[in-house]
This record gives C-alpha cells, structure tokens and sequence, in this order.
C-alpha cells in the first residue's frame, strides 16, 4: 500500500518532468542523430494505462480493446 498523493501540486510536478524529460531527448537526437538521420521530434501528452479488471479472457479483451 502507498500513502496518498498531493493532487494539488502532483500534476504539475509530472508535467514538469515530462517536458524536462521530452527537451532531453530532442536536444540528444538534434545534437547526436538529425544530420544524419533526419526526421522530426514530436510529443504526446496524452496517455492511457489500463489494466483487466481480473485475469478472465473477457476482462482482458475489454481492457485491450480499450487502449486499442
């Protein structure tokens, strides 16, 4: 079991290591692999965790359909 979170200021922590981690690895593949490789650097803020209700085939097809 785990303690209980501050919601209040918990978000934005996330938010901020995201960002932080997101310019890390821009700044990596601008420095080390664009010249080379090409391509474009992008980012997704949005994500889903989802997980089966239980281990039966149905609670599993309902969660992968889900993220699907």
């Amino acid at each position: 079991m785990h303690s209980t979170g501050n919601s209040a200021t918990e978000p934005y922590i996330v938010s901020h290591n995201l960002l932080v981690a997101h310019a890390t690895v821009v700044e990596l593949h601008r420095e080390k692999f664009q010249e080379k490789q090409g391509g474009e650097s992008g980012i997704s803020l949005v994500g889903q965790y989802i997980e089966p209700y239980s281990e039966s085939a149905e609670d599993r097809a309902s969660a992968t359909a889900t993220i699907l």
